[in-house]
């Protein structure tokens, strides 16, 4: 039997995600995760996003995937799924992990975060907690892999003596970039759709 387009789809990014040569950090910085939950929406993947609360100490306002830090003794897709749980309300069990992306340093906060992209229902109903989640999202990839349509660009960051390239999408009000910018230009890498940076 025929797969269906959003069956296909999921069965490739599961299939390019186990062979991804992964980048590893080595850097001495606290391990975090996050998840990157991906839906089958008409035709296409789209990618659940938040927007922290302002009043938050750290990331205010910043769009960001579900995560934070791995507890002792826990794994980084267990810290993953944990932390989307208690944000949006997510149950593990309606949660389909296809496997992790490259690490990525965030320097600022001197953390390593490793993102689990996993395969969530469309329809799933969430329940976000106010204290860690001012606004859920979703994008559809098609969007971001559209230079126009997502307004997307590259900018140079300096940090530390260093320079880094750091993607910026803007999309329906939002703007989307940082450590989270970095992780969705992986993914769409990793499904050969990776947008070119307009002059």
């Amino acid at each position: 039997m025929a797969l269906t387009p959003e069956e296909l789809a999921f069965t490739e990014l599961g299939d390019r995600l186990r062979g991804l040569a992964r980048r590893r950090s080595r850097a001495e910085l606290r391990p975090a995760a996050v998840l990157v939950p991906l839906s089958w929406r008409s035709g296409d993947l789209w990618v659940t996003l938040i927007r922290r609360p302002g009043s938050m100490t750290s990331h205010s306002g910043q769009v960001a995937c579900p995560g934070g830090r791995v507890d002792p003794g826990e794994t980084s897709r267990e810290a993953a799924l944990r932390e989307t749980h208690e944000e949006l309300g997510i149950p593990a069990q309606s949660v389909e992990v296809l496997g992790p992306l490259h690490d990525v340093e965030v320097l600022v906060s001197g953390h390593v975060v490793t993102p689990w992209v996993a395969r969530i229902p469309p329809d799933l109903e969430l329940a976000p907690n106010p204290d860690e989640v001012e606004r859920v999202f979703a994008v559809p990839l098609a969007a971001l892999a559209d230079p126009a349509q997502g307004r997307f660009r590259l900018e140079e960051l300096k940090h530390a003596g260093k320079r880094y390239q750091v993607p910026y999408w803007n999309y329906a009000d939002e703007v989307i970039w940082g450590a989270t910018g970095r992780m969705l230009l992986d993914l769409l890498r990793v499904l050969e759709r990776a947008p070119t940076a307009r002059s």
